[in-house]
């Protein structure tokens, strides 16, 4: 008798911890990533409530981290319909990656030639406004996000086709020089595959991996910044005004500093960047990784090579005219006049993209101790993404 009771129990509490394990996942990507002190979660070889704690410099032969492959049958299994609807080849006469339905030859369906794939907080609104003003760019928003979001979305009745997703670039329009340009400045990485595939080390599968296989002859425009100045925008951004202040994110700041340090020490930077609980551990308003390019970029360079354009938002505000031209020549259609670009372009009249609050002006710049604290975490990786695309302005020094 007591040992079928023992077995009862047993077996209740494996279903409660089961029906755990799978609750919270859910919760979260409902309702957001909850406000978690760190210090209950994890064990700590770095304390990152201190503020005096030092900064590690990563070995800088973490950078060579060995390639990782996509599992494409994962992403097949997921969406079956992307391999299943793709032609055997796109039609030569048209710029973007466009073909004929096999169910109505009357209709052309397109997917883009070119992806702004990010990063978010360093312009890609603004950039996306002006790129799209030339007459051979053409799009159907900013952030189509099927790929990293409703292709996938946690409730089924939300997810959008594929279908409808190319359909959405409107393809009875793209004339034959049309470059077709996806938004989204998600796609640098994956952020809820720990959700989606639990217990793995790594990422299944990688975004421009995939869409390396479905349109290799794309082109990438990635845009980056400042990673001490992107982290505070992305504060400001993504707080509520009612309770930011400067000494929460310095608190915030050293937190994510001791716990991507505390990876640091166990794995390589890859792993690191690539783990999102890294960072939302502490906090899912400010996000420390993001401003790691070396780890993004150079995952997007080995599959794309030249086919991607790394751009500095401050290159772009310096000069916004030499800088659309660059990307015009970059995507071989015409380079436009200054004096058309600046009475056409550059001078409509317009709500600016994702400015500051008006209420996060008040609170000021952030600590010196906090902007000291940044760029001694961010230096290394901004030289190793300085030599890796042997371009000095990436150091940022």
């Amino acid at each position: 008798m007591q040992r079928s009771i023992k077995v009862r129990v047993t077996l209740l509490l494996a279903i409660l911890v089961f029906l755990t394990v799978q609750f919270i996942p859910y919760a979260v990507t409902q309702y957001g990533f909850p406000k978690i002190q760190s210090s209950s979660l994890v064990q700590y070889s770095i304390d990152p409530t201190r503020h005096d704690q030092e900064i590690i410099s990563p070995d800088l032969a973490g950078f060579d981290w060995p390639p990782r492959e996509s599992d494409l049958r994962v992403f097949q299994a997921e969406s079956p319909e992307v391999f299943s609807s793709l032609p055997p080849g796109y039609l030569p006469d048209y710029r973007s990656f466009c073909w004929h339905d096999n169910a109505n030859e009357n209709q052309l369906l397109c997917l883009p030639q070119v992806y702004l794939a990010g990063f978010p907080k360093c312009g890609t609104s603004e950039l996306y406004r002006k790129l799209t003003r030339h007459h051979l760019i053409q799009s159907v928003g900013k952030e189509p996000q099927w790929w990293t979001k409703w292709r996938i979305y946690a409730r089924k009745e939300q997810r959008i086709s594929f279908d409808s997703y190319i359909k959405s670039f409107r393809p009875e329009t793209v004339k034959r020089g049309t470059v077709v340009l996806d938004g989204s400045p998600t796609l640098w990485h994956q952020s809820d595959w720990k959700r989606r595939f639990p217990g793995l080390d790594n990422p299944p599968y990688y975004y421009q991996d995939i869409i390396h296989r479905v349109t290799p002859a794309a082109k990438v425009l990635m845009i980056v910044r400042n990673p001490t100045e992107r982290m505070w925008s992305d504060y400001l951004a993504f707080t509520d005004m009612k309770r930011a202040s400067v000494e929460m994110f310095d608190d915030l700041v050293h937190r994510q500093v001791g716990l991507f340090n505390d990876c640091l020490s166990r794995r390589d930077v890859r792993s690191c960047c690539d783990d999102p609980s890294v960072a939302l551990r502490v906090s899912a308003e400010v996000v420390l990784p993001i401003g790691v390019y070396i780890c993004f970029v150079r995952d997007w360079k080995e599959k794309f090579g030249d086919q991607l354009m790394v751009l500095r938002l401050e290159d772009y505000m310096k000069d916004q005219i030499a800088v659309l031209n660059d990307i015009f020549k970059f995507l071989d259609i015409p380079q436009l006049n200054r004096t058309f670009m600046e009475t056409t372009i550059l001078h409509v009249q317009e709500k600016p993209a994702n400015t500051r609050k008006e209420e996060a002006v008040s609170i000021g710049d952030m600590l010196p101790s906090t902007r000291k604290a940044l760029d001694d975490f961010y230096r290394p990786y901004n030289q190793a993404l300085s030599r890796y695309l042997n371009d000095s302005r990436f150091s940022y020094t």
